[in-house]
């Protein structure tokens, strides 16, 4: 992100998404959890005043699910997904829950 900060590249939805994606094979090895993936997020938003869109929340749930494997998720953190979700009018999708369910099966009660 940096180097594209120093070339001026536009942040965009899309390019958050990828980014996005580029964290979940991170996650899915252990590397990043939830909070890489938020910070990931609130950074572009910042940035740029980037929007989420549908594809951006399911994302973050994919790397939610493959965190918790190794502690790097909780159930609250996909619950504040999927409210964010839903408060940007937007409705969580078949994917986004079975995500959702994967963390709060994983989750240390």
């Amino acid at each position: 992100l940096d180097k594209m900060l120093q070339h001026k590249v536009a942040f965009t939805t899309t390019i958050l998404n990828a980014n996005l994606k580029i964290l979940v094979k991170s996650a899915e090895n252990g590397a990043v959890g939830a909070e890489e993936a938020k910070a990931l997020v609130a950074r572009m938003k910042e940035e740029s005043k980037v929007s989420s869109d549908l594809i951006t929340f399911s994302t973050h749930m994919e790397i939610l699910a493959a965190a918790v494997k190794f502690g790097k998720a909780t159930r609250e953190d996909a619950y504040k997904v999927i409210n964010s979700c839903r408060s940007s009018n937007l409705l969580p999708t078949d994917s986004m829950y079975a995500s959702w369910i994967q963390v709060v099966s994983h989750a240390a009660f």
